[in-house]
């Protein structure tokens, strides 16, 4: 993408609308990543959260609250867009940990609601690696532009839908 400062008013996964104004913007997949001009900090958007792009900021304020009465979520099937998935399950690859931390990250997985796969496949959100991930899971996720995180990534991403700054995008 571009230099250019991009405006928009965005819904985090906890349904919470605002607006965002960010610099340095580049797209990778489903995902926005860019400078907060607010806080300086790189962060990393959902493209199908974004709803709706700023041009003119004076009636910002108002299309906040009108995005905050339309917009009400109960579970993750009502948010835009919806994740990466087939059959609205999103799916999830561990690679490269031992035996007993894959068993505990799948069972914390399938809690949340995730399929965990053994392999890289087109549907996969997220490939999660440890210490001795190999490469060819690894390259294979990049070239389907599948989100690629360590453990603490995949555990803040599960429960925020928020992606960690220094995440990979494939």
């Amino acid at each position: 993408m571009t230099d250019k400062i991009k405006r928009f008013i965005y819904v985090d996964s906890k349904g919470h609308v605002t607006f965002r104004e960010v610099g340095n913007a580049s797209k990778s997949g489903d995902y926005l990543q860019a400078i907060d001009l607010a806080t300086g900090g790189v962060k990393t958007f959902r493209t199908d959260r974004i709803l709706e792009h700023v041009t003119d900021t004076a009636d910002v304020l108002e299309r906040v609250q009108h995005w905050q009465s339309q917009y009400t979520r109960k579970s993750e099937s009502d948010r835009p867009g919806g994740r990466r998935a087939i059959n609205g399950v999103p799916e999830v690859c561990f690679t490269g940990f031992k035996a007993a931390d894959k068993t505990r990250l799948t069972e914390l997985a399938v809690a949340s609601g995730y399929m965990v796969r053994g392999a890289v496949s087109v549907s996969l959100e997220v490939l999660c690696y440890g210490y001795n991930a190999g490469p060819s899971k690894m390259q294979q996720a990049r070239d389907m532009g599948i989100l690629i995180l360590t453990e603490p990534q995949f555990l803040a991403f599960k429960d925020s839908g928020e992606i960690p700054i220094e995440a990979d995008h494939g």
